[in-house]
């Protein structure tokens, strides 16, 4: 029996390997950012296998890259990849950070939830944690606006 005629295979351009960084903020889990090469100097940008936004390299060699997060649509400039990753990577970590910060100090302490009246001691942990939890509040809020001000809202 005669062999079939194969087709020529064509070649695909070689992409780059993905560029992948993980980003560790404390108060919320950690998180793997990637970089996938789509087309010359152009990257789609992943947060653990969900897609949040592009990237790209500029004439001068910069990075910039444009993604969502839940309070908007941001650009962020950079100049290597790694540092667009961890900007990015850092702004939305300490976007979650401050969100479960932010929740009422019951769901996170349990002993808290005990109905009737409070002994001295109770009421004083709740000042003593609300002040804490206040303090945590501004040093995210800050480390938040100082982000904001590298970064462009869309």
């Amino acid at each position: 029996m005669p062999e079939a005629p194969t087709k020529p295979k064509r070649k695909s351009p070689r992409r780059a390997p993905p560029i992948a960084l993980r980003v560790d903020v404390p108060g919320a889990r950690a998180a793997t950012l990637k970089l996938v090469e789509i087309g010359p100097d152009s990257y789609t940008l992943f947060r653990s296998a969900r897609r949040i936004g592009t990237a790209r390299v500029e004439e001068d060699a910069s990075w910039s890259a444009r993604f969502a997060a839940p309070d908007g649509e941001w650009t962020a400039p950079a100049d290597s990849a790694e540092a667009l990753l961890t900007v990015v990577g850092r702004y939305l970590l300490t976007g979650e950070a401050r969100d479960a910060a932010a929740r009422p100090l019951e769901e996170t302490t349990p002993e808290l939830k005990a109905k009737g009246r409070k002994t001295p001691e109770q009421l004083l942990s709740l000042k003593l944690l609300r002040q804490a939890q206040a303090r945590r509040l501004a040093t995210l809020d800050a480390a938040l606006a100082g982000m904001r001000r590298a970064l462009r809202k869309r």
